[in-house]
């Protein structure tokens, strides 16, 4: 293990880093990872970053971004995970706005703990963490221009353009 996981474990003390650069995402207004099979690439500008919540900046807390510079897996919405739990180890998170620190996980159902920083701005799944558990591929040939997360059932969760 590399220690890079949101995992809870309850060993020793640690720091950890990631990155936010926040460059594209996806969106649906009744989103479910478990029902819904499509969702609209969101691109929100850097100056965004610096105002403040998600209602601030119509990024819809129920909105889940897979984002492609990011290194770390990280919710503000307390109501898509289970399980929201404090951990020893600090996720320090640097994003255009500068650097936030949680030391708090939860569970999201059918991809499993991510980070949850209460006051941020977006959910947010590190594309590059998603290809670690999950198969994914982009068709970039078609209008839909899209992102497709596999599931090991056989169904896909589509992110289109």
């Amino acid at each position: 293990d590399d220690g890079d996981d949101a995992s809870g474990d309850e060993g020793a003390e640690a720091d950890e880093e990631g990155t936010q650069l926040f460059m594209s995402g996806v969106a649906d207004d009744d989103w479910n990872w478990f029902e819904d099979e499509s969702f609209t690439f969101a691109t929100i500008g850097c100056s965004a970053m610096t105002t403040g919540r998600s209602s601030e900046l119509s990024i819809s807390i129920w909105w889940i971004l897979l984002d492609s510079q990011s290194t770390v897996d990280v919710f503000c919405n307390e109501k898509l995970l289970k399980n929201i739990r404090q951990v020893k180890t600090t996720m320090r998170i640097k994003c255009n706005a500068g650097v936030a620190t949680t030391n708090w996980v939860g569970d999201l159902e059918g991809y499993g703990t991510v980070w949850y920083l209460e006051g941020g701005i977006a959910n947010i799944l590190s594309l590059a963490r998603v290809s670690e558990r999950f198969r994914v591929t982009l068709d970039s040939g078609t209008e839909e221009n899209a992102f497709t997360v596999h599931k090991a059932d056989g169904s896909g969760r589509k992110f289109a353009k």
